[in-house]
Formats: C-alpha cells, structure tokens, sequence
C-alpha cells in the first residue's frame, strides 16, 4: 500500500474516533450524574486512541501545516 492510501485511511479512522471521542462523553456523563465519585474508563481510552492517530497523521503526513 503506497504512502498517499495509507495516510487517507490514517485519517478517515482518526475523524471516525474523532466523532466517537466526543459521542462516549454522554454514557461517562450520565454515570457521573447518576454515581457520583464513580469513574468510566471508555472515554479516556477513545481520547488516547484518537489523539495517537491524529499525531501519527500528522507526522507522516507529506505536506505538514506547522504554524
């Protein structure tokens, strides 16, 4: 698989858990509001995997936007 196929499917899964990231906030809100003091691990896992794969594009992308 050439470079250029393999950074746009780096990125379409990184915009999906993106999206998952931000949907797995409700479940850890409503446990919250419901179990005060209690902790839910899925959100920080979908946050680490998302920021690792937005770091990975970012790296090995050919054309970088470095401010």
């Amino acid at each position: 698989m050439n470079q250029v196929k393999f950074m746009e499917n780096v990125g379409k899964v990184a915009t999906v858990t993106a999206v998952a990231m931000y949907v797995s906030y409700f479940p850890q809100i409503m446990h919250n509001l419901a179990n005060p003091g209690t902790g839910d691990w899925i959100q920080p896992l979908v946050a680490a995997i998302n920021c690792t794969l937005w770091v990975v594009y970012g790296l090995f992308k050919e054309h970088r936007d470095i401010p």
